[in-house]
């Protein structure tokens, strides 16, 4: 999957590139180029096996987004938390969760994370909570550092889980 994986990103890129500066001068956001990024296949790349995936290794990965952003900077860091979101789902989830979250990303969804907290006096604070109410659940909080949440099916959060105590901190797929 390795030379098949560059080969991917090899052909996108350059296709990206074309309209790299437009996009850089005008401010546009890389909606399509995103979307075609993902249905490539390549933001599956870290799948596991077991689960369906190419589980690429992370010299892999790093050329496939060295590439992206040797032609547009704003692309190449696009999908790092997207990335490290499935890294964390490797070491910590449950096997349900890898289970119904590998497939959504083999289907071609894309994780971006909310996770950095400005008011807070260290990293692992966090202010955020997430509380049940009769029509669902509300999250309140500030995050900032959220790159390419704005293309994502899903975002990742660390929030505090109310009623439990304000320190119990928790990441949310």
């Amino acid at each position: 999957m390795f030379s098949i994986a560059l080969e991917i990103a090899e052909k996108l890129s350059q296709q990206f590139k074309q309209d790299a500066i437009l996009r850089d001068a005008e401010r546009l956001l890389p909606f399509e180029e995103i979307e075609a990024f993902s249905q490539s296949g390549l933001w599956a790349i870290t799948v596991p096996k077991q689960y369906g995936g190419a589980e690429v290794s992370s010299h892999t990965v790093a050329k496939v987004i060295a590439l992206f952003s040797g032609v547009d900077g704003s692309i190449g860091q696009i999908p790092q938390n997207h990335f490290y979101a499935l890294e964390v789902l490797r070491n910590t989830g449950t096997a349900q969760q890898q289970q119904k979250l590998y497939q959504e990303v083999l289907e071609g969804a894309r994780f971006g994370n909310a996770l950095a907290e400005f008011k807070t006096k260290t990293a692992a604070q966090k202010h955020t909570q997430i509380s049940q109410t009769e029509h669902g659940y509300v999250v309140n909080g500030e995050k900032f550092y959220c790159t390419g949440s704005l293309f994502a099916s899903s975002v990742i959060s660390a929030r505090s889980i109310l009623p439990l105590s304000k320190a119990n901190s928790r990441n949310s797929f």
